[in-house]
């Protein structure tokens, strides 16, 4: 069972805390998801949780956290480990090894467990997820949705009472993510562990988890329901929506379609018959793939991980070289999924001005569009998300491309993050700008998708 008692806590370098007065409670053996705002402490209270906080984050903690009958902060990390493990949301921020087994023993290997004992958790933790015949499998070769069944692997085979995981699906695509939640539930059905599940789409764990709890943006409990009784509680599930939370499409209230402009004649990318692999004896990542996409489009592109949707646009962009089969119209500017792996600097209004020469009132207006204004003096890596993510969309935006191509850039943002980002593209799209965003959520893609993209196999279905 988890106790939260009338938990507070701030970061040290904070002046307001993240979790204010927190409590909640959590039985042996159900399924709980923990929904909210970006930024609102969702984070920070599952690093409380498993003792991150405050054995490793500096700050302020009162009150009581209790998993079973040990107070967490009583506890050092590595003993809270063998009781409350936790899954991250990209898998490879916890790896620690470059094999699959190695990776799944880790732990053990760690608190000094016996050899025999040891290969024996593995191959038990490796065959509740399925990857029995992935054990001696480099990790950079499994894809997104196996990789992260090796975290939880990992997490299983230390055996802990509780189950914590940090929105483990939103790298996945949907078929990835909806196989990896059932197995979560039933393993959970078959170990009787407790499990606590940050999301920002209740559509993805409705008919899993057994308590929703609804975090504001002042870090506190602001809803404890079930499933059931959200079902017909119109003002609670408006109260998820404007708390940034995706619904089940039943209860979604119909949501117009923006008005695009009208698409010219011409095309602003041609691309005929390229294929490409990454090693020669690697399988093509593109099979022979032809589109066009015309000028002023709002595109979408969308399928499974591994589909080659990722190639295709380091095409685009020539970050991979190209030749006549590729013809591009203008200029154009990329947005990577991970906006740190695209920050150059440690200001942020030298990131804007990076490389370029742009006039302060375009730096200026360009801040102001994006909400950047007040964090121009700001490190970039220190941003939330969030920010992270409008930054990076505005160091492609502030040069005027004619073409904007983003690889999921509205993963990690809740629903009305996501909304406001799409509502921006929108605004750029209709003074001219094509845009091109890989994404996997089939939502936005009926919102704001004038044309849609769908890949398998590197090639366009």
């Amino acid at each position: 069972m988890i106790t939260v008692d009338d938990v507070s806590f701030r970061y040290g370098a904070a002046d307001t805390p993240t979790l204010n007065h927190t409590s909640f409670t959590l039985h042996a053996g159900e399924i709980g998801v923990l929904v909210g705002r970006s930024g609102c402490g969702k984070s920070t209270l599952l690093f409380a949780l498993n003792g991150i906080i405050p054995h490793h984050f500096p700050g302020e903690l009162s009150g009581t956290i209790t998993v079973g009958n040990i107070a967490v902060a009583t506890q050092q990390v590595y003993e809270n480990a063998q009781q409350v493990g936790i899954v991250f949301q990209n898998p490879e921020s916890q790896f620690c090894t470059l094999t699959v087994a190695d990776e799944v023993a880790f732990g053990l290997e760690n608190l000094q467990v016996p050899r025999q004992q040891l290969r024996v958790a593995v191959d038990e933790a490796l065959a509740m997820v399925g990857l029995q015949d992935k054990r001696d499998a480099p990790l950079t070769a499994l894809s997104g949705g196996q990789q992260q069944k090796v975290a939880l692997a990992a997490v299983l085979a230390m055996n802990p009472d509780v189950l914590l995981f940090d929105k483990p699906a939103d790298n996945l695509d949907p078929v990835s993510a909806r196989d990896f939640y059932a197995l979560l539930g039933r393993i959970a059905a078959e170990t009787g562990k407790t499990v606590l599940i940050i999301e920002f789409d209740l559509a993805r764990v409705i008919s899993l988890v057994d308590r929703i709890f609804l975090m504001d943006e002042r870090g506190t409990i602001a809803l404890d329901t079930t499933p059931a009784a959200l079902e017909t509680a119109a003002d609670q599930q408006r109260l998820l929506a404007q708390n940034g939370v995706w619904l089940p499409a039943q209860w979604e209230s119909a949501v117009p379609r923006p008005r695009p402009p009208a698409l010219t004649m011409a095309d602003a990318i041609t691309v005929n018959s390229l294929s490409y692999r990454y090693a020669n004896d690697a399988p093509l990542a593109l099979n022979d793939l032809s589109l066009t996409i015309p000028q002023g489009a709002i595109a979408a592109i969308a399928g499974q991980n591994g589909a080659g949707k990722t190639t295709l646009l380091k095409h685009l962009v020539g970050i991979f070289p190209t030749d006549e089969r590729v013809q591009i119209v203008g200029r154009s500017g990329f947005v990577f999924q991970n906006p740190e792996h695209q920050f150059m600097t440690y200001v942020v209004r030298d990131e804007l001005a990076y490389g370029l020469t742009v006039s302060d009132k375009r730096l200026t207006e360009v801040a102001a569009q994006f909400g950047l204004t007040k964090l121009l003096d700001d490190n970039p890596f220190s941003l939330s998300h969030g920010q992270k993510r409008l930054l990076s969309v505005a160091t492609a935006v502030i040069t005027h491309p004619d073409l904007l191509i983003l690889d999921e850039p509205t993963v990690g943002l809740d629903r009305v993050a996501a909304h406001d980002l799409m509502g921006k593209l929108v605004a750029l799209n209709q003074t001219g700008t094509t845009i091109i965003f890989i994404t996997h959520d089939m939502r936005l893609i009926n919102l704001f998708a004038q044309q849609v993209i769908v890949m398998a196999d590197g090639r366009i279905v």
